[in-house]
């Protein structure tokens, strides 16, 4: 099952021209080039993104952040009605930065691509499709917004596709300038290409801080849980990078834990928009979002997906896992690279035969160096990457009917080091 997913950032709809678009050989007059892209693909869902800073050019004179926002929506949507077939679409009023007359919008530019990250995902998450198909209009985007909701966009997929089967399509019009009622404008397709998965090489910060705010203690006292995860996090999102089945299922997140710290950085973040009515209208963002609020969003996604495509979750350390749920694991998720799927196969195979050749494992946790034939010494971190995290010094075995694996309690720390080694 595919679903078809329009991204479409626009700038002051009120200045759009009404003119003839044609696509593929079919036309549509009106005034919004993404209209005729979405009847052309049947979009499943489209998406349209605009900056908070349309409150300037409608006039638009509220006293709370969020009526400010859904006097934006209805102008908005009044457009969008007019010009779309289907009206099954999503508005997303992004943080910008603009001042325009006696309005001034003050923050941090990049908070517009992380509002985006984070309603992408949510838009984008569905267990039950196996294929993404993305169209991109950046027609009507400007200045900063067209550039910033495209890097969203392909920093979103590029997770997506280590799940999914992901395609990207992005359309431009030809130049539209004023005046030009009755002019045929053309859509191009500027790009058109299948999405590789590439998982994230980054770490949380030490301060493992999603959003900055000038109330810092009050941040930090909020992230106290996040500060507490922080290290399986890393190691977690190290497993998927670095290729480590064991390590995906000892440091496994709930997601539900993960999205409780966006949420309470969502909060934090409106929480902290002041609007002032002085001889005009001032907005003031007092908190801007870090890097490791993508990096929250992303370790979100990962771990989610993991949960409702192949059941992964946290094992119980005195039981450890079988080996077929990392076998089954390498050939559903890691297929994203080869390499390291072929890597994880042989190293699994390696285990699976010393255990089934050797019978000194039975029904008791055996250190994995007495089946390699190898003194036990210190965990060497090459040797742990280039093994798929079973080195021999950190892992223990067992055989009851199913053969089981496990790190080694005492050593279970070092493991969660050598995750995050490759990632900056």
């Amino acid at each position: 099952m595919m679903t078809k997913i329009l991204v479409a950032p626009l700038g002051d709809p009120s200045k759009y021209e009404q003119v003839e678009y044609r696509l593929n050989g079919k036309s549509k007059e009106g005034a919004l080039s993404s209209a005729i892209i979405e009847s052309a693909i049947t979009a499943d869902k489209a998406l349209f993104i605009v900056g908070d800073t349309l409150a300037a050019s409608y006039g638009i004179k509220e006293e709370d952040y969020e009526s400010i926002v859904q006097k934006i929506k209805e102008r908005v949507s009044s457009f969008l009605d007019k010009q779309l077939d289907n009206h099954k679409y999503e508005i997303i009023v992004a943080p910008a930065v603009i001042t325009s007359g006696n309005y001034s919008f003050t923050g941090t530019m990049l908070d517009y691509y992380y509002w985006i990250l984070y309603h992408l995902a949510l838009i984008s998450l569905d267990s039950n499709y196996k294929s993404i198909d993305m169209h991109v209009d950046v027609t009507h985007g400007v200045n900063y917004m067209s550039i910033l909701c495209y890097r969203a966009v392909i920093d979103m997929l590029e997770w997506l596709a280590l799940f999914y089967d992901v395609n990207i399509t992005v359309y431009n019009s030809d130049p539209v300038f004023k005046g030009m009622n009755k002019y045929i404008v053309n859509i191009n397709q500027i790009e058109n290409r299948k999405i590789r998965g590439r998982p994230l090489q980054e770490l949380l910060s030490n301060n493992a801080r999603p959003i900055d705010s000038e109330d810092s203690k009050k941040v930090d006292d909020s992230f106290k849980l996040l500060k507490s995860k922080k290290n399986e996090i890393n190691a977690f999102i190290g497993s998927i990078y670095n290729g480590l089945p064991l390590a995906l299922y000892t440091f496994y997140n709930e997601p539900s834990d993960i999205k409780n710290i966006i949420d309470i950085a969502l909060d934090i973040f409106r929480g902290n928009i002041n609007v002032q009515m002085n001889n005009g209208v001032r907005i003031d963002r007092k908190a801007s979002f870090t890097n490791d609020f993508k990096i929250c969003i992303y370790a979100y996604i990962t771990s989610r997906l993991l949960k409702e495509r192949y059941c992964v979750s946290r094992i119980d350390e005195d039981n450890g896992i079988d080996i077929e749920s990392l076998n089954k694991i390498t050939r559903e998720f890691f297929k994203y690279d080869r390499r390291l799927s072929i890597r994880i196969d042989k190293d699994l195979f390696d285990i699976k035969y010393a255990v089934e050749n050797n019978k000194g494992v039975t029904s008791e946790w055996v250190d994995y160096t007495k089946l390699s034939g190898k003194s036990r010494g210190e965990p060497d971190e090459r040797n742990f990457l280039a093994h798929s995290g079973l080195e021999h010094n950190l892992i223990e075995v067992i055989n009851k009917g199913k053969i089981r694996l496990r790190y080694n309690k005492e050593r279970r720390d070092r493991a969660r080091v050598l995750c995050v080694k490759g990632l900056v």
